[in-house]
């Protein structure tokens, strides 16, 4: 069906709806707070923590309409995701490569500006399984300011409890708290107080879902 649709952030529906039902197998619960905050027909920025590979099944569950993912460009060459990600619209970015990461940003930007998209992007730039977030990369940050839309910072608790992330296997039945929170504004902000905001609000927010004990 997907491919009778041609390459539009409308197959993320019928993808993610696949994950979605696999994700119902697996006995996992999730509990979303704020949802309500995603519901909007005007662009924005999507960021979330980035754990494992599962996580494809937790964004299943706050997927908003007319959103596309940013993923790094070496996932271009994993078999099926990568066509998968290409008909859903994905946006690849090469981080090696500072004129195709500009470019990036650039089609980006085109993409709120003249379709109101949302874009979805992973921050840390890889995945982190540590109770510590890893320093933002500015990409998000850089491409909010630019057109100035909002960022929506979203937290997903740790799967440790469930899910042996060395291994990459599960360990039974779970929950996963998600947290959306209120729109954070760029105007009056210069990236890098943007940057340091959001994963400051971010980092306090992943200890508590996760129950790690707080640091100073």
């Amino acid at each position: 069906m997907c491919l009778f649709n041609g390459r539009t952030a409308k197959n993320h529906a019928i993808i993610f709806g696949v994950f979605h039902k696999l994700g119902t197998w697996m006995n996992i619960e999730y509990e979303i707070e704020n949802e309500e905050l995603l519901e909007s027909e005007e662009p924005y920025v999507l960021i979330a923590n980035h754990q494992a590979a599962i996580d494809v099944f937790t964004m299943t569950h706050i997927w908003p309409e007319n959103c596309v993912v940013m993923l790094k460009n070496s996932l271009k060459y994993v078999p099926f995701f990568n066509f998968c990600a290409w008909l859903s619209g994905a946006i690849f970015v090469d981080r090696f490569s500072k004129d195709k990461a500009h470019q990036t940003i650039d089609t980006s930007r085109k993409e709120i500006k003249e379709y109101k998209k949302k874009i979805f992007i992973y921050p840390e730039g890889t995945r982190n399984n540590k109770e510590e977030l890893l320093p933002f990369k500015k990409g998000a940050f850089i491409i909010a300011h630019g057109v100035n839309v909002p960022i929506i910072p979203c937290v997903f608790s740790s799967y440790k409890p469930f899910y042996d992330y060395d291994k990459k296997i599960w360990l039974g039945s779970g929950k996963v708290h998600i947290k959306i929170m209120p729109k954070i504004y760029p105007e009056g902000k210069d990236v890098n107080t943007l940057t340091e905001e959001c994963r400051n609000l971010m980092q306090k927010t992943y200890r508590e879902l996760s129950g790690f004990n707080m640091k100073e």
